[in-house]
Formats: structure tokens, sequence, C-alpha cells
């Protein structure tokens, strides 16, 4: 059996030794200028210190707001501050706290307003880092152009991300003081060897290397596959990193120029790509990722897989009939807010006219023995009554079927009166699952959509 050998690129931290005077001096220091010595001696080690380290993301020094942008009872968002870097962009840094920290916030948009009557706009595409810190998150946006003068008196948020919608507006004083934000640290050096292989019916996955890059938001991952039988189309591979709800489905680069694989061969792949973040030491550091139908999720820092491994918003095809952008959260009957979770706000597939409606969600999960997630209705006057079923590794849905087969794992019914409810599955030995949801109610009418909630979708060894 192969090892994987974890490649974390990074330099140690230099160990200080501060030495005393060897000779008495004739003439004591007063208690005054012990004290400043002493101060003076600390901010020179504390700057040296500093310059020791090496940085994915340097501390950021920014001129202090503190300003609620949004809140709810399970957290707020805050305009920490801003600065113009040393080429005149705007730096906008924002402080998540509470549940809001798994918020998907992909929609969030606000405005920093001029005093020269500019107004700069910020959304998704201008955020450049996010920082974490305990329970915490700091979100560093820069501008798309130069912005040489003018001083923030204003911030125009639009919570919802509808550009039409009256904005909140909140004043701005100009600052007089300064705040800095914790910098990120590269991974600290140092190889380590451990088994990580999977395997299926249609192949076996060695995992070579899982290497963090030269950059800070560099990932690359290599291996071979080994097929048990014959297939016709190119394995897939999908990364998400899930501290960012960000992820990408492609098809595998191997060393192989065809589309055909036959039983007994075997191939080598590497994928290499830039995160849209940068990872570093301690706070930004897992990455998953998919090769093939097998699931891996990985600790940058220890090199070791997560015991634990959220995959609420893992991309699995149907990102575009989901809704996991929002940070309001989405909020059930009960009024219970959820932030790590997906809306499905109707049931939108089907095998044809006259065939019911569904959604399927396919999860990859080998590896790990149990899944859990809560399921509850949204406020409706719906009279409809829904299965959400975890179907095997055995699902089978051929279009011409007006019914899905395979092994149920586990099966709640829910309406519009049901509670939150949580839900364990036994997963173990399973390679993939589907997470599949239908109506049952019988009706010669239209029957109005049951908006449900899937959050807090886990993966347990």
């Amino acid at each position: 059996m192969k090892k994987l050998k974890r490649t974390m690129m990074g330099i140690g931290l230099a160990v200080l030794v501060l030495s005393g005077c060897s000779e008495k001096e004739e003439t004591a220091s007063s208690p005054e200028e012990t004290k400043q010595e002493t101060k003076n001696q600390g901010n020179e080690n504390e700057k040296e210190n500093q310059e020791e380290k090496e940085w994915t993301a340097k501390p950021l020094k920014v001129e202090k707001t503190n300003k609620v942008l949004y809140e709810n009872e399970e957290g707020k968002v805050e305009l920490v501050g801003y600065r113009r870097d040393k080429e005149n962009y705007l730096e906008v840094a924002l402080k998540y706290s509470g549940a809001l920290t798994e918020a998907d916030d992909s929609n969030f948009l606000f405005d920093m307003i001029l005093d020269n009557s500019n107004a700069i706009s910020f959304n998704k595409e201008n955020r450049t880092e996010i920082r974490k810190e305990d329970k915490v998150e700091y979100h560093i946006y820069r501008s798309d152009d130069e912005v040489p003068n003018g001083i923030p008196i204003r911030t125009d948020v639009y919570v919802t991300g509808d550009e039409e919608e009256k904005p909140q507006s909140i004043r701005l004083k100009e600052p007089t003081d300064t705040v800095t934000i914790d910098g990120m640290e590269y991974r600290i050096g140092g190889e380590e060897e451990f088994e990580l292989t999977r395997e299926n019916e249609d192949m076996k996955i060695s995992l070579e290397t899982v290497d963090a890059g030269t950059e800070p938001n560099e990932f690359s991952v290599t291996g071979n596959i080994e097929f048990k039988k014959d297939l016709d189309e190119i394995p897939t591979f999908t990364w998400y990193q899930p501290d960012m709800k960000i992820g990408e489905e492609t098809e595998l680069r191997t060393n192989h120029e065809g589309d055909r694989y036959y039983e007994g061969a075997s191939i080598h792949f590497g994928e290499f790509f830039e995160l849209p973040h940068p990872l570093g030491y301690g706070k930004v550091n897992s990455v998953y990722f998919s090769v093939g139908n097998e699931f891996f999720a990985i600790d940058l820092d220890t090199g070791k897989e997560l015991k634990k491994a959220s995959i609420s918003n893992f991309p699995n095809g149907d990102e575009e009939q989901l809704d996991t952008k929002t940070i309001e959260g989405f909020v059930d009957r009960e009024g219970n807010r959820f932030y790590d979770a997906l809306q499905i706000p109707s049931l939108y597939s089907n095998h044809g006219m006259g065939t019911p409606y569904f959604v399927s969600l396919p999860y990859t999960v080998s590896g790990y023995d149990e899944l859990e997630f809560t399921v509850s209705p949204q406020e409706s006057k719906s009279n409809a009554t829904y299965s959400v079923k975890v179907y095997g590794s055995d699902f089978s849905f051929p279009f011409e079927e007006a019914k899905p087969s395979g092994t149920v794992l586990s099966s709640t019914t829910i309406t519009a009166k049901s509670k939150a409810e949580k839900v364990n599955v036994d997963i173990k030995g399973e390679q993939k699952v589907v997470l599949y949801i239908e109506s049952n109610t019988k009706s010669e009418n239209d029957e109005e959509d049951l908006p449900i909630i899937l959050s807090d979708i886990t993966l347990t060894k």
C-alpha cells in the first residue's frame, strides 16, 4: 500500500535568546530609565519577531471605525476600519461574529461613500482574504481601482445583494485611532507519511502527495488510480474550501490522453490549482476534495484527515437550483435561524411531463461512519407532505423510471407544521449517499410548495 507524503511549505520561527550584561555597571539606572529601556527592548524584540515570521497575510493596520453593518440574534457584521495601501487602493476590513461566520455571504454588497461624493462599491469579487480568529472572521476587501483621495463618510449596505432595494446607510466619523488585525502565518514545515487510499468497485485510489504549495493560496494533489473494470468516462475532481464555502468540479488531469480506461490498468493524476483565498497556519487550514467517487477532507496543518467534515455546501451539481447565499440565514417556522444550510424552495426535478417532482442531492462520503443533518420547514400554508430519504451507494434512478430504487438508510416525514428534526444516519461502508426529497401528497390540483431547510450536513468518523 502506498503512503501519502504530505509536503508542507513554511519556515520555522527563529528562537531569540536575550543575554544580559556580563559586567556590572558602575552607576545604577533610575527606575524610570530601567522601565523605559525594558519597554524599548520589548518593542524591538516584538518587531524582530514579526520580521522573522513568514506571512500568508501580514498584520493589517486600519483606520478604526467599529460600526455595525448588520446584526441579528445569532451574530453581527462590523466595519472594523479601512486604509489605503501603497498603491492607493482602498482596503476595507469587516468582522463577522457568532453564527454569521457560517454564512454564505456571496450576495452581500456595500458602498463606501467618500467626502468628495465618490462611491466605491464592494462585492464578493473584491474580497481578497478571510482571516479566522477563534470565533470571529475578518473579511478583507480591496477596491477595483485606485482611490487616491477622499475620506469615507458613509457606508451603504445591501444585505440581500439587490441594488434596487433601499440600502441601510451608516454614518462614519473621521477616525482618530487605528486597530491592527492579526496576520496569518505559513504552515510550519516538515514531512509526514501516512497511509491514505480509497477503494470501490470501480477503482482503487492511492494519494501520493497533498502539497500546500509555495504560495499561500496554492494547492496540489497527486496520486494513482488502478481500475477494477472498464470505464468510458473521465473521472471527476471536485475541490472545496470549507472556510470560504467555495468549490468547483473539473475533469481530473491525468497522464492518459483518451477517455476510456481498462480493467487492470493504472494512471497517474495531478491537480494543481489556486484557491480563491489564502491558507494560513492554524486558521484557514483545511481543504476537501473528491477524486472519482471518493471523498477526502484534509487538515493541512497536521496532514491528517478530519474527524468531522461539514459538507452542506459541497458542490453537487445543483447549485443553481439551491439557495445558499444569504447573510440573514434561513428561518424556519419556529423562528430558528440556520446558516450552514441550504434552502430548497420547491421540488424542481422530474423525469418528464406528468411525472412527480423531486430533489436529488448526491454526496461522496467514503471513509466516514455517520451522516448528520437537520431538516425543518419554513413558514408556509402548504398542505404537502414530503419524505426526506437517505439512499445508499446502490441508488439508481433511470430517466424512464418514475421512482428511484436502492437501499433507504433513513426516511423522515415533514409537513408545514413539523418542527426542526435532527437526523443521524449510519453510513459506514457507503461510498456515496443521496438525499432524496419527494412529495407524498396526492392531488389533482397543483399543491403549494413546501420550502424546507437542510442544515449542518456533517460527516463523522
